[in-house]
């Protein structure tokens, strides 16, 4: 009976341990969408790590105008480093928009870097990126003002070492990157996979003491010698530079609260920490409120923290406009036009003349780039605008391609009498279209865009956007913008149906890039 007893024993706990397990069904990992390589601009840089003899290099991404830029370097975190990486090409992308100079180097070891991250220690690390600030500094390629580091995931538990050892940071962003040492991180990232792999909670923190223990002293052992004793705390005590820290509330990497609670004990008021809740460990939309990799608010609070630190610098000459309108210091249209339209930003996207009365298809949103809901307005004078219903007549989620970030900019009446929005993905750089029978709709987007990029080598290759379409009879001229690798240029295409568009191509130029179309 005793050894019935004990088989019924090591059964029932079998049963406790695995049954969970066997009854989980590994879940399929979200389809995320982030700005593409292909589709960016930026120049090649090198530079040198003279504290450590290494030639490093990277990708040097300068905003449009003339500077000087508020500038920030990024610093990667786990494992290689690869240059498509979609997660910091939409932070890079997105900084560059708006007017911030980003340099996301190669991890030295990976790309174009040389060295051997696996055996270096995050000291060694840190005159990388310290090299990179030099470099910002030095250069003469683009004027900077002033120069702060990004550090992403274990690069921002980097960051506070980099910023001690550098007096030109002034100001550090830590993206989920903890304030534990890296064996206590270690630890809860075990017992997290354990968990999603469908053991007890109990079970799984039991469990991820030997398996932790296999990653640190064999199959990574030259890793975890290197750096799995380094605490960013003291650190932290003595930064005294303006820092944001961003942790998702979900991350399945880095304790949230636990990283945060750690910093909040330090009761610094130039440390900033932030907790996003439904986000895992990229910031992302949270589960079922869209699929962007790099949520906006985060976007937004990292700009907007760099531009309280180091504003950008705008010059320009005042256009001599006369102000057509009641009252100069009034909006035609407020950001928020209707109860069920109420976002941060607007801008006019298309505007349409048509049987003696002006239409307005308005873009307006929150994140960018983010789904964007198109709004409908009319006005009799291009002034006084009415809304012709509170809800918006169509949102970008909708579109089958692009991944519902799109941006509306012409409007016309097609030769069959229906009406046709055109707009441009933020992400791909396509152009598409939206057709419906009135201006309230119902709308719809074509399957496909009806204008891309060129190929390889072509002068468009990377990205259109911004279409403007003159309709002359029932012939339409859509002129665009595209981004060849250095700056941009406008391109033309014609259709005599709106949908079947044809770009054009100068017979007199037949080499590369111009082989089969040519800009304006």
């Amino acid at each position: 009976m005793k050894k019935v007893g004990l088989l019924l024993v090591v059964l029932f706990s079998l049963v406790l341990v695995l049954g969970p397990v066997l009854a989980t069904r590994p879940q399929a990992p979200r389809n995320l969408v982030g700005a593409r390589l292909a589709t960016l601009q930026y120049k090649e840089v090198s530079f040198a790590n003279a504290a450590q003899d290494l030639d490093l290099a990277g990708m040097l991404f300068i905003p449009n105008g003339h500077g000087p830029f508020p500038a920030a370097v990024m610093i990667h975190g786990a494992g290689d480093s690869q240059r498509d990486n979609p997660w910091y090409l939409t932070l890079a992308a997105y900084l560059q928009e708006n007017g911030i100079l980003v340099l996301l180097p190669d991890k030295r070891g990976s790309v174009r870097s040389e060295g051997n991250w696996r055996t270096s220690s995050f000291a060694d690390l840190a005159t990388d990126a310290v090299a990179a600030v030099d470099f910002l500094k030095t250069q003469t390629l683009v004027d900077v003002s002033e120069i702060g580091i990004i550090g992403m995931s274990q690069g921002g538990q980097l960051s506070p070492l980099v910023a001690a050892q550098s007096p030109d940071v002034a100001f550090l962003i830590d993206v989920v990157g903890t304030s534990l040492s890296l064996y206590d991180v270690l630890h809860y990232e075990e017992t997290q996979n354990l968990r999603q792999m469908g053991f007890l909670p109990g079970v799984s923190d039991l469990l991820a003491y030997p398996t932790t223990f296999v990653l640190r002293e064999f199959r990574q052992k030259e890793f975890w010698n290197a750096v799995g004793n380094f605490d960013p705390l003291p650190y932290w005590q003595a930064l005294t530079i303006p820092a944001l820290v961003m942790y998702g509330s979900e991350d399945p990497n880095v304790p949230a609260e636990k990283s945060k609670a750690r910093l909040d004990a330090l009761r610094q008021e130039n440390i900033t920490v932030n907790v996003y809740a439904g986000s895992a460990h990229a910031l992302e939309d949270p589960v079922g409120t869209g699929s962007r990799i790099f949520r906006p608010e985060a976007l937004q609070d990292i700009k907007e923290f760099i531009y309280a630190v180091a504003p950008p610098s705008i010059a320009f000459a005042l256009p001599a406009f006369t102000f057509q309108g009641d009252d100069p210091a009034l909006p035609m249209v407020t950001h928020d036009p209707s109860p069920t339209i109420q976002n941060r930003y607007i801008n006019p996207g298309a505007v349409l003349f048509h049987q003696a009365q002006f239409h307005m298809f308005f873009n307006s949103f929150t994140g960018w780039p983010g789904v964007i809901q198109v709004g409908y307005m009319t006005s009799a004078d291009g002034y006084h605008w009415q809304m012709a219903q509170a809800a918006p007549v169509f949102t970008t989620d909708h579109i089958p391609f692009g991944g519902g970030h799109a941006d509306v900019s012409a409007a016309v009446i097609l030769p069959d009498g229906r009406w046709a929005l055109y707009f441009h993905t933020i992400t791909g750089g396509e152009i598409g279209r939206l057709t419906a029978p009135s201006p309230l709709g119902p709308w719809v987007a074509d399957a496909a865009p009806v204008l891309r990029p060129g190929p390889a080598g072509e002068w468009d290759q990377y990205w259109l956007g911004w279409p403007s379409i003159v309709q002359e009879g029932d012939n339409f001229r859509l002129y665009y913008g595209a981004r060849p690798r250095d700056g941009y240029a406008i391109g033309l295409a014609t259709s005599a149906d709106g949908l079947t568009w044809t770009k054009y191509n100068d017979p007199a130029t037949v080499g590369d890039p111009f082989v089969h179309s040519d800009p304006v």
